[in-house]
């Protein structure tokens, strides 16, 4: 992150039913962390039983607002205070902290999937380059989705005009849904193997396509706050791992 020109964060929290008190903390943090490194942020939240189309809303809202990163927070994850600063300094095109599963709480591990597990090289600013990762602490930079739009002219999601109002009033931005409103969020089921990915999982796909990265921060830890509070540091378990 360069002094020339501080970039500016758009932060984006879709939302089923309420977000933790802890992640909220989290965010207020930030928001001091950011300001005093001089770096504007704007915080949106859209309320849907659909995380795929509160994605796809909240890209738009972001793509229309002109800012040059968005950051995916998802309602149940709490971070440590630096994390997002961590995460914009190496200015890579998407960085995310991974957070462990919400499973034994006994048991740790993070829903990642590495270029080569058996040869996982740590690169400068302590990151690690993944295959995908959860979009819950994702760090995406504006040119990856003009890329993607490009690149994919039939992910655009078309809606009569009395929808596309209804949108842009929720995004806050007129033009929005007409202009930015792509399926770059969406399941996959591959048929041949059977195999189901998520929204998040499927859109590192789209990004691998397109031959976009996805760095790891290692340095900060996070909360998965479920039953359990599931807290950890990724760069902790590889080191774990590569004891063994």
């Amino acid at each position: 992150m360069t002094d020339k020109q501080k970039p500016r964060v758009y932060i984006a929290m879709p939302c089923y039913d309420t977000m933790k008190v802890e992640t909220c903390v989290s965010i207020l943090n930030t928001y001091a962390v950011l300001a005093k490194s001089g770096v504007e942020c704007i915080f949106k939240s859209v309320k849907s039983s659909l995380v795929t189309h509160a994605r796809n809303l909240l890209t738009a809202g972001f793509m229309a607002s002109g800012y040059e990163y968005m950051l995916f927070i998802d309602s149940d994850v709490e971070f440590s205070h630096e994390t997002v600063l961590r995460m914009l300094v190496p200015e890579k095109d998407i960085v995310v902290t991974p957070y462990r599963l919400k499973e034994n709480p006994l048991k740790v591990r993070y829903p990642v999937e590495h270029i080569d597990p058996n040869n996982i090289k740590i690169l400068p600013f302590d990151l690690v380059e993944l295959k995908s990762a959860p979009a819950g602490l994702m760090l995406i930079k504006r040119n990856v989705f003009t890329k993607l739009i490009a690149d994919n002219p039939r992910l655009k999601i078309n809606f009569d005009k009395e929808h596309q109002d209804k949108m842009d009033t929720e995004v806050g931005h007129k033009g929005a849904i007409e202009k930015y409103m792509y399926n770059f969020w969406d399941t996959t089921f591959h048929l041949d193997i059977g195999e189901w990915k998520g929204e998040d999982l499927s859109f590192c796909d789209l990004a691998a396509g397109a031959k976009i990265k996805i760095y790891a921060n290692l340095d900060s830890w996070t909360t998965h706050h479920g039953s359990w509070g599931f807290r950890g540091t990724f760069g902790d378990s590889l080191k774990k791992k590569n004891e063994k």
